[in-house]
């Protein structure tokens, strides 16, 4: 049986959704309310993450 962190990178390659995301935390000055927004990798290197290094190819056009 494929472990669950496979499955889980197999989905998201499939769905064009980056494999890595970065969490950078964001706070609102006026309510000061804070939140942390998932941020895409940027890899240019299919290796690292191949929906992202698809996304900067296709760029690269």
């Amino acid at each position: 049986m494929p472990i669950a962190r496979e499955v889980l990178v197999a989905m998201a390659e499939h769905n064009g959704v980056c494999v890595r995301p970065l969490a950078i935390r964001r706070t609102d000055l006026e309510t000061g309310r804070t939140e942390v927004i998932d941020v895409p990798c940027g890899a240019r290197l299919a290796s690292k993450c191949k929906p992202c290094a698809e996304r900067a190819r296709k760029l690269r056009r």
